[in-house]
């Protein structure tokens, strides 16, 4: 095998072996929440970023779930609340960012580099 076939074998493993990675870190998200006593396992609400736009665009969690981000576009993204309160930063293509679910909130956010990708989620008790 040659030295350049072989520096490609290397970089093929890395980038799967990135997204296995990534894929097995998104997926365990979902902290454990107290609820009166009751304990329960939050659940993990997935928002893919594709085609220009926020699937899911309106969103009901309860508290404490959490709320995943993934860019699924060759183009970078954000998700940003419209109060500033929270941002992901710039996403690039297969990135992801989360945001765990408080009470009694309603946030309608949006992309800064593509203004007109906008979504909302509530959470409820």
């Amino acid at each position: 095998m040659t030295l350049a076939r072989k520096k490609i074998v290397i970089i093929y493993m890395t980038i799967i072996f990135g997204v296995i990675f990534s894929y097995i870190a998104v997926d365990s998200i979902g902290p454990s929440v107290d609820s009166g006593g009751l304990s329960f396992q939050a659940e993990r609400h997935v928002i893919e970023i594709e085609n220009l736009s926020f699937k899911d665009s309106v969103l009901t969690v309860q508290e404490g779930d959490t709320i995943v981000w993934v860019n699924k576009d060759f183009v970078p993204h954000t998700a940003t609340a419209d109060d500033d309160s929270w941002d992901s930063e710039s996403l690039n293509e297969n990135k992801s960012w989360y945001l765990i679910a408080e009470k009694g909130k309603t946030d309608s956010y949006y992309c800064r580099f593509h203004p007109n990708m906008v979504a909302k989620f509530t959470v409820t008790d």
